[in-house]
């Protein structure tokens, strides 16, 4: 629903499309885990960009055992270095960066709602940036 309210604010800025499997369809994940995501592809991704933007979320399960959620843009991007940075600070608890508050959320509620076992991972083609998300089914 939050890309639906976004893209009545916005609507010439971007366009999405959102796949969701059978089987993970009936899944729940904490309740503000995707939104930081969204957020940012819409504030900073398409903040300087001269096309339309475009976001795609897809979920689907893996072995029955984890959903995997795909979030990518064609935004602005991010640097490799950011994206190492990024990827840092998803699997280090102790370090502190120098991310917005959404991306640190998100670390925070990932370790904490699922005790560690969830994962997130950053990556970028230099056009592309997305985030791939693990989620345990047995929490």
């Amino acid at each position: 629903r939050y890309l639906e309210l976004q893209q009545n604010r916005f609507p010439h800025r971007f366009d999405y499309k959102v796949t969701i499997d059978a089987a993970s369809a009936e899944c729940f994940t904490h309740k503000l885990l995707l939104q930081p995501f969204l957020e940012n592809s819409i504030i900073h991704g398409f903040e300087k960009i001269q096309y339309k933007g475009h976001i795609e979320v897809t979920i689907n399960m893996l072995a029955h055992k984890y959903i995997v959620i795909k979030i990518w843009d064609n935004g602005s991007g991010m640097s490799r270095d950011k994206i190492k940075q990024v990827n840092r600070m998803f699997y280090s608890r102790n370090e502190k960066y120098d991310f917005g508050i959404g991306l640190q959320n998100i670390a925070y509620r990932i370790y904490r709602y699922y005790n560690g076992k969830a994962k997130v991972y950053a990556s970028t083609d230099g056009k592309l940036t997305c985030f791939t998300l693990f989620i345990p089914t047995n929490i």
